[in-house]
């Protein structure tokens, strides 16, 4: 739950820097590389992997990365603090080194990023007391959230609105009610499939061009479901 939180906080945050800032990007940041080895049937997808539109600074790939990544390194408890943040580090570099690669971003929008990206999840990880209360986190995102709607009304702030909403109601409900015995692998497929599920509502939100409202309630109820899966998994199976 707070890694979900970090996420919604990165879009809230990357919506508004971006819209006020207004930084440009390189030149050519929207022209794809030569399509010669990608089958026609992926040439869409590619060029948008590959291209990107509006502001660049900071680089919203190095600030989420470093964010998520640098978020699961605190709270996960498997092998040590070095181990972890060496992985982390290392998906981060290589996460900036593609932005600059495909000359997407400048150095100093990838640099600001991670710097960024490391004082905000590491101000959340103490205000959520190690991570032990998400809740705070989430209400964060809805902060920075209606500020972007009374700065510049964005896709980026009714999303993290509308996720982080979606997932408060469904994390104080769950909590309650949560076995404490581990969950059985039929269990954890369920859940799985659950999430995927989510996952589909929100891929609709984002690719489907619809009003605000119906955003703020798609997202809502993706995040709710993700958040839920596990209890979900333990229902149905």
């Amino acid at each position: 739950m707070f890694i979900i939180g970090l996420v919604l906080t990165y879009v809230a945050l990357i919506g508004i820097l971006k819209g006020v800032l207004l930084l440009p990007r390189p030149p050519g940041a929207n022209d794809p590389p030569p399509l010669r080895w990608i089958p026609s049937i992926f040439a869409n997808l590619f060029i948008i992997i590959t291209t990107a539109k509006g502001p660049g600074f900071p680089s919203g790939h190095a600030l989420g990365a470093t964010m998520v990544w640098g978020g699961l390194a605190l709270i996960i408890d498997r092998g040590s603090y070095r181990v972890r943040f060496g992985i982390a580090g290392v998906v981060v570099a290589l996460v900036s080194l593609s932005r600059l690669v495909l000359g997407v971003h400048y150095f100093v929008d990838v640099l600001a990023g991670i710097l960024l990206g490391i004082v905000v999840f590491g101000s959340l990880y103490w205000l959520a007391e190690n991570g032990t209360h998400p809740e705070r986190v989430l209400l964060t995102a809805v902060v920075i959230g209606s500020v972007g709607l009374l700065v510049n009304l964005t896709f980026e702030s009714v999303v993290a609105i509308g996720g982080a909403f979606g997932g408060w109601v469904v994390w104080r409900t769950v909590t309650e009610v949560i076995p404490n015995q581990p969950s059985t692998r039929r269990e954890v497929i369920v859940a799985l499939f659950v999430g995927v599920i989510a996952n589909g509502i929100f891929g609709a939100v984002y690719i489907l061009d619809i009003p605000y409202p119906f955003t703020f309630l798609g997202t809502a109820i993706a995040v709710g479901t993700a958040v839920g899966a596990p209890i979900i998994g333990k229902w149905l199976s």
